[in-house]
């Protein structure tokens, strides 16, 4: 098997045999997708998809550790660019339950 060499774009590759090649995909963007994808493959067809989710670590949490908890909403809109909304209604959500608030009415409707 030969050593890991980048081909362009992002993504690099390992020659397993004449056919056969490794090839690393991903992540495209440090500021989004949490994941990369080992790919096995024997010319253009995939042989092996290897999802490695979780791969780009934010250290969010250690990070928060220091700030007040109404500062961490803008931290973890960091966490995921394309889907921001999503994880500061759940950090929100999340916050509301430990502490105990009842958010008003129209609050919920919003």
């Amino acid at each position: 098997m030969e050593a890991i060499s980048d081909i362009g774009g992002g993504i690099s590759a390992r020659k397993v045999d004449d056919k056969t090649m490794i090839l690393f995909f991903g992540p495209q963007h440090p500021s989004s997708g949490h994941m990369r994808i080992i790919l096995k493959l024997d010319g253009d067809v995939i042989i092996e998809s290897d999802p490695d989710i979780g791969y780009v670590h934010r250290t969010m949490e250690k990070l928060s550790e220091t700030k007040e908890w109404i500062k961490n909403s803008v931290l973890f809109e960091r966490l995921a660019i394309l889907d921001a909304g999503n994880v500061t209604q759940a950090y929100t959500i999340a916050l509301e339950k430990l502490l105990g608030i009842e958010p008003p009415a129209r609050a919920l409707y919003l």
